[in-house]
C-alpha cells in the first residue's frame, strides 16, 4: 500500500472547495481517505494551511476552521512529526538541492514518516523529492497551476 504525504500547499487546496485546484486535489486525495492508500499528515500543517487560507486567500476563518476540523476528524489519517535527525537531513538536502530548508524539512519528515509519495502543488519540490528518494505527485495540470495567482480562488 502507498503512503502519501500532503504538504501544506496540497492540504490548503484540498480543503478549499473554492480553489481552482481543488477538484484535482480532491480526485488525488479522496481514494486515500476511502482506504486505497494511507494519507499521512504532519498536524502542524493544519495551522499553516489555516494561515494560507485565511491570511493569503481571504477565506473566512470559520469556513477554514470547519474544513480543517472535518478533515481532522477522519480517523484513517496517520499523523507524524520530525526530530533532530530529520532537521539535520533537511539541512543536507537543502544544500544539495539549493531549495529552502523548510520545504526540505517537510519532505524529510514525510520520508521519516514512511511516505512513498509527496502530494503537492509546488513544481519546485520535484527536485527535492528526487533528492530524498520519495515519489513526487502533483495532480494539478500546469495550465491550471499557472492560474493559481495569489489566491487561486474561484470568484
Amino acid at each position: 500500500m502507498d503512503h502519501k504525504f500532503l504538504d501544506v500547499n496540497a492540504l490548503a487546496v484540498f480543503l478549499d472547495s473554492g480553489h481552482i485546484g481543488h477538484p484535482y486535489l480532491r480526485k488525488a486525495v479522496m481514494p486515500g481517505l476511502e482506504g486505497e492508500f494511507e494519507v499521512l499528515i504532519n498536524p502542524t500543517l493544519f495551522l499553516r494551511a489555516r494561515r494560507v487560507m485565511t491570511s493569503q486567500w481571504g477565506m473566512d476563518e470559520a469556513m477554514a476552521d470547519a474544513a480543517i476540523s472535518d478533515l481532522a476528524r477522519v480517523e484513517s489519517l496517520r499523523y507524524f512529526g520530525g526530530d533532530g535527525r530529520t532537521f539535520l537531513e533537511a539541512l543536507e538536502l537543502s544544500v544539495s538541492t539549493g531549495h529552502d530548508v523548510y520545504d526540505c524539512f517537510l519532505v524529510m519528515t514525510a520520508v521519516h514518516g514512511g511516505a512513498s509519495h509527496v502530494i503537492t502543488t509546488d513544481l519546485r519540490l520535484k527536485r527535492v523529492c528526487e533528492g530524498a528518494k520519495v515519489a513526487y505527485e502533483n495532480p494539478v495540470p500546469r495550465s491550471v497551476l499557472s492560474q493559481f495567482g495569489v489566491s487561486g480562488r474561484v470568484g
